[in-house]
């Protein structure tokens, strides 16, 4: 091949000179970002390594499908989908002395921690429902700022706190009444 044309134009020259350099910048760059890719692929595996939550592998399966890894981390993924559901079967079954126990025993396995925590609330729940009294409904309230049926609480728990108000304005007004009666019949004697 015949490079005369680049002795002879010194424009043509500064050009090609930009063009290399341009090639050997985008070529830097993919080098560079292939190597950050990988990087982000290695720890992202390495967290996985002792991790118990379903969404890290679905997060490692979607960002890197074509990892050397895939197989394996898909592996992993079923297996620990299905050992869950079998625990979460369990759970369900716990009392709640026993979903206690789990949640303090487990922090490790938000998923099934939440769901945990999520059984205790309905338990509780239903057991300041059914009792239906003043305290039972505070110390749901007190135990479960967050939880699901909080409105529901607050609601039952002012309603309750307004009848209380309104029999005890009653049997005031009663005793005022029948203080007042025997005064009257003093009065008469």
């Amino acid at each position: 091949m015949n490079f005369d044309f680049l002795r002879s134009n010194r424009k043509v020259k500064v050009w090609a000179l930009v063009l290399i350099l341009f090639v050997v910048l985008v070529v830097v760059l993919c080098l560079r970002d292939a190597r950050a890719d990988h990087r982000r692929e290695v720890h992202a595996y390495a967290l996985l390594d002792s991790c118990m939550d379903p969404l890290m592998f679905e997060d490692f399966i979607a960002k890197f499908p074509e990892s050397k890894h895939i197989d394996d981390v898909r592996e992993r993924y079923l297996s620990l989908v299905s050992e869950q559901r079998e625990l979460r079967e369990q759970v369900m079954r716990y009392s709640l002395k026993e979903l206690k126990i789990f949640v303090a025993d487990n922090p490790e396995r938000r998923y099934l921690v939440n769901l945990a925590n999520a059984r205790i609330d309905s338990m509780d729940w239903q057991t300041a429902n059914s009792n239906a009294s003043l305290k039972s409904l505070d110390k749901y309230i007190t135990d479960h700022p967050d939880g699901i049926f909080m409105t529901q609480a607050q609601a039952q728990y002012q309603k309750l706190d307004r009848l209380r108000i309104e029999a005890e304005l009653e049997a005031q007004r009663d005793t005022t009444e029948a203080a007042t009666d025997s005064i009257a019949v003093e009065e008469v004697q």
